[in-house]
């Protein structure tokens, strides 16, 4: 093969600014055919040039436009959820929204160079898409574009960034939640891949993004029924729609209307083997790895407002003390009504504020505060309840965090979480009447020995027991007063919990109080639950040929689920260094949560923990057995206070090093 001929050949490609076709190659070449088809051919058996529909272009070249990353200091393009950075010196006197091609230099770091530049100046604005009632919307800074031109040439789907010029649609700028920087970096030294393959997204897109009357036969048309999403504020991706409607008998009737994801993605499909190796979507501080491509996820299969949608419905009835005594499921079609918000909902439940487009629900989201109630009173019987607020990030628009706030679960929040855990266990009790395949969420008694150290806990903290093993740690949490040591307690039993996984075989789920339960909710986030849908679909039975493969998918989703939760503590304790690096030298009072042989974690402020190292401390000991550190004389157990003042925050480990403060010191030795 002639060097000079393969390079004159990837020159034409390249100069012609798209994928071109063979005949075109030779017209331009200006060679004999033969020996040009030959090349051509040979470069495409060699993996240097791919062929769609007929059209070459270079394997690791490519196009699109040129943006600016202000905390890297770098360009980029962004090709198919990946990013590929390119350095000041290779930027062949391109400038930010220039149309260019790029060839790609080393993979491992995503780095290219431009090798030319075939469109100056986008000169466009760049917004985000949403669909309101099937319409394209772009929300830019200053704008909303309505029915901008150009939408389907690109597939959009909600939560896309494009821009936009002259009211036309001219480029995709990736996803609203596509992770870039530091985060990328974090979320691959765990080893998780943030781009799909070519063949995964290409059938993808080859998904139709409407339902058509021949997806309708044998679906129970709900399009006329009130129904409507709730979801967080950020959300793109929804998976459950609720109805409501109050019985003549005076009985509750709920309708959980779940997305029908394995009606698009079939089981032997490149989608399907994609989720699978994934089996989850990864959200962490609002940046995704999505378990499907964006096509799916936030179009045909998320149940927007507005748009037909194919659904599995479960339906249950419950009378007037929240016990079931019915349920069908059924496949369906489903129109949402309306697009809500968790903290919108609670707000009006609890009428501390009014927003004038969910009155008209409001009769029936009441109806569904109460269901809640007596669901949760009833479950509260069984399940531990554990005593927690959650931290969340304040981002400013270019990913600074400004704060960090403590929140609790909010009435919306709650109301959703009662009806799912329902909805999964009546998909259970199905199953097993119909001797079906289940993937079950298993949780296991705790180890005899953890809950031994636990009670010898409670004890040195004065918290008598009864002496019978058995104690019933439901019941022991709701009694326990004082708000302070549930809330320390509920965190170190939920350290001597066993973790929940995945298995077709049942051992029941401890923390819930459940005999048996899984997990059918979220089939566009979580693989297990498109299973779940697949042995519905297709009616596996428990001593089918797919139980062993189903097993042994489940162990693994119990494997990836720990990475997940792994990367999402890195991720948490990334943004806690971020916020805190500019804190260095200023003084906290902060609670302590856990002490260890080398020293204590203190949470300095709204769930972030530092860490005081005590072994080079004066007149200091500490018995990690009986949770207590004494520092010149003085006491401090778990949940008691410390002035500390911080004194490093490591950009490496995300670590945040504290000491005590002088002011204390003094006060202690005087």
């Amino acid at each position: 093969m002639s060097e000079k001929r393969v390079k004159k050949i990837i020159k034409t490609i390249i100069n012609y600014g798209e994928p071109i076709s063979l005949s075109l190659i030779i017209s331009a070449i200006k060679e004999p055919s033969t020996k040009v088809t030959i090349v051509v051919e040979e470069l495409e058996k060699a993996g240097y040039l791919i062929c769609k529909d007929g059209k070459y272009w270079p394997s690791n070249y490519y196009k699109g436009y040129l943006f600016y990353d202000e905390k890297r200091n770098l360009h980029y393009l962004e090709i198919n959820n990946d990013i590929i950075y390119i350095n000041k010196s290779d930027l062949k006197e391109a400038v930010t929204g220039d149309y260019v091609i790029i060839k790609g230099l080393d993979f491992k770091s995503s780095r290219g160079r431009v090798v030319s530049i075939k469109e100056n100046n986008l000169g466009g604005k760049l917004g985000t898409v949403r669909t309101d009632r099937g319409k394209i919307v772009i929300v830019s800074s200053d704008e909303i574009i309505v029915n901008p031109k150009n939408p389907k040439h690109f597939n959009l789907a909600n939560g896309h960034l494009v821009i936009v010029k002259n009211n036309t649609i001219v480029a995709i700028n990736g996803h609203i939640l596509t992770p870039t920087g530091s985060i990328r970096d974090i979320m691959e030294k765990h080893g998780l891949d943030m781009k799909f393959p070519n063949d995964v997204l290409a059938e993808a897109q080859k998904i139709k993004q409407e339902v058509t009357p021949s997806d309708l036969k044998g679906r129970l048309d709900l399009r006329n029924l009130l129904t409507f999403t709730i979801d967080g504020d950020k959300t793109t991706d929804f998976d459950d729609a609720v109805s409501l409607t109050m019985m003549d008998n005076g009985h509750y009737l709920l309708g959980v209307h779940i997305a029908h994801v394995s009606y698009y993605v079939k089981e032997d499909s490149l989608i399907a083997q994609e989720a699978i190796k994934r089996a989850f979507s990864n959200y962490s501080e609002g940046k995704c790895i999505p378990m499907l491509p964006w096509e799916l996820t936030s179009g045909i299969c998320s149940l927007s407002e507005g748009v037909d949608r194919l659904t599995k419905s479960y339906f249950m009835e419950f009378d007037e003390k929240g016990e079931l005594v019915n349920y069908k499921i059924l496949n369906s079609v489903i129109n949402s009504n309306k697009r809500m918000t968790y903290s919108k909902v609670s707000a009006m439940l609890s009428d501390e504020e009014y927003y004038d487009d969910y009155e008209e629900y409001m009769p029936q989201l009441r109806d569904m505060k109460k269901l809640s109630s007596l669901i949760r009173q009833k479950r509260e019987q069984k399940s531990l309840q554990f005593d927690f607020s959650t931290s969340e990030f304040i981002f400013s628009p270019k990913g600074d965090v400004l704060d960090v706030i403590s929140r609790k679960k909010m009435i919306a929040e709650n109301i959703i979480e009662d009806f799912m855990l329902m909805t999964n266990l009546v998909d259970t009790t199905d199953k097993n009447k119909r001797n079906q395949l289940c993937i079950y969420r298993n949780h296991d008694y705790p180890k005899a020995e953890n809950i031994d150290y636990f009670i010898e806990l409670l004890r040195n903290d004065n918290i008598e027991l009864c002496n019978n093993k058995k104690i019933n740690w439901h019941l022991f949490m709701k009694k326990l007063q004082d708000p302070q040591k549930r809330r320390i307690y509920s965190m170190i039993l939920l350290f001597c919990m066993e973790k929940a996984n995945y298995s077709t075989t049942n051992i029941g789920h401890y923390a819930l109080g459940f005999d048996a339960t899984s997990h059918v909710t979220s089939p566009i986030r979580r693989c297990p639950d498109l299973l779940q849908q697949y042995i519905s679909d297709n009616n596996y039975r428990v001593n089918d040929n797919k139980a062993s493969s189903y097993e042994q998918m489940s162990k693994c989703f119990s494997k990836q689920e720990v990475k997940y939760q792994q990367l999402e503590r890195e991720m948490y304790r990334f943004y806690c260094s971020k916020y805190m690096l500019d804190k260095v030298g200023q003084e906290f009072r902060g609670e302590i949560v856990d002490i260890s042989s080398r020293g204590i974690y203190i949470n300095i402020y709204n769930g972030i923990i530092g860490f005081l190292n005590t072994t080079h401390l004066e007149n200091t000991s500490v018995n990690r057995r009986k949770m207590i550190f004494i520092n010149h004389g003085n006491v401090y157990k778990l949940g008691d206070t410390l002035d500390v003042v911080v004194k490093d925050v490591s950009s490496v480990n995300f670590s945040i090093s504290l000491e005590i403060s002088k002011q204390k010191i003094k006060q202690q030795i005087k």
